[in-house]
């Protein structure tokens, strides 16, 4: 075997192993993809909430529906979940209660489990209380 043929073996085998480990690192791309959706259901339920609580503020009651919220100023389009295009669930249960609810792809990783909006995989409603603390279910 010549040393040129021996060195783009070894030159292969570094890329190879590489690839490997950088997929070990960052983790595959379909989780990845995942996680990025998890992150935007979060950030849209948190866009949500501060309408929400923004609403409360100016009214002095909660919206039966969340198309109230649509004021250019606080939503200028309605959050909607990434794969499914569907709205977010909302329920008003008390004149100051409501829940919002997403269906997450996977659970959150442990350094966030003392988080607030940390979920497991599968629906998750989080809990609100705008004249008071907030709490998850």
């Amino acid at each position: 075997m010549s040393i040129s043929r021996i060195g783009a073996w070894t030159c292969s085998g570094v890329v190879v192993v590489a690839i490997i480990a950088g997929l070990a690192l960052i983790g595959m791309p379909s989780e990845q993809r995942f996680k990025r959706l998890d992150e935007k259901r979060v950030a849209d339920l948190r866009r949500l909430t501060s309408s929400l609580y923004a609403y409360w503020d100016t009214h002095d009651t909660l919206p039966l529906d969340l198309d109230v919220l649509l004021d250019g100023q606080h939503l200028s389009r309605m959050p909607l979940d990434p794969v499914s295009s569907l709205p977010y669930e909302y329920q008003v249960d008390a004149p100051s209660r409501y829940h919002l609810c997403a269906r997450f792809d996977r659970s959150s990783s442990h350094e966030e489990t003392s988080d607030f909006w940390a979920h497991e995989d599968g629906q998750r409603c989080y809990s609100f209380n705008v004249a008071g603390k907030t709490g998850k279910n």
